[in-house]
């Protein structure tokens, strides 16, 4: 079975909101990781919810082909899977646990572990259950520069569609082969990471610019 996540002409909003979020998104998914970047607001946590099929949208479709988790940006709760990951004796669980410096008394203190513990385990959870697609909401915000290092390993392990909502440049340079960049006005999809999409849009800028002087010099 090919893994496939495809939007096809998707239009979302809020009730609440002046209008919609998305209008006439349309968008393929590689294997590999594609980045979602934005300012706050823009959008990143609800198109994962979209992918995820924890909304549905208001027009278009939305095409999955595989298992799919969320990693939310949230971790109240111990995840779904988290027993699986701290009973199974698989090789793979006890790889995850080590490589992320996972112990396991961590699941009966909870709320005690800090913010960057619960992410751990939260992803390490995800990832031992295989998904075809993981969609991951902030996974570097409350982690230190080694737990950051060892996420990202594991992250790049990662051999399915896997979408990342980041403000982190340094994780989404180095894990994206394409990112979708989110405004009030667009949703323009670019290759590469972050910092390669920066620099094309400040290429597309400019010439635009340069493109209006030659209109205004013609006039």
């Amino acid at each position: 079975m090919s893994i496939l996540l495809s939007i096809s002409h998707l239009d979302f909003g809020y009730p609440s909101a002046a209008g919609d979020l998305f209008q006439d998104l349309t968008l393929t998914f590689p294997l590999s990781w594609t980045g979602i970047v934005g300012a706050n607001g823009s959008g990143k946590t609800t198109l994962l919810e979209l992918l995820s099929g924890r909304l549905s949208p208001d027009a278009g479709l939305i095409r999955r082909n595989g298992s799919i988790l969320l990693c939310e940006q949230k971790t109240d709760l111990p995840p779904e899977g988290a027993d699986e990951l701290f009973s199974s004796c698989d090789a793979r669980n006890f790889q995850l646990r080590e490589n992320l410096c996972i112990t396991p008394d961590m699941p009966g203190r909870w709320k005690k572990l800090s913010m960057g513990e619960r992410k751990k385990i939260q992803i390490a959870a995800a990832l031992f259950r295989r998904p075809d697609i993981l969609c991951v909401d902030e996974p570097t915000n409350h982690l230190d520069a080694v737990a950051r290092e060892q996420l990202l390993h594991e992250l790049e392990r990662f051999r399915g569609i896997g979408i990342l909502v980041s403000h982190d440049r340094e994780l989404l340079d180095s894990l994206c082969v394409q990112c979708l960049f989110l405004s009030p006005e667009r949703a323009v999809l670019r290759p590469g990471g972050v910092s390669v999409g920066l620099e094309l849009e400040r290429q597309e800028i400019e010439n635009s610019r340069k493109q209006r002087h030659l209109l205004k010099a013609e006039l």
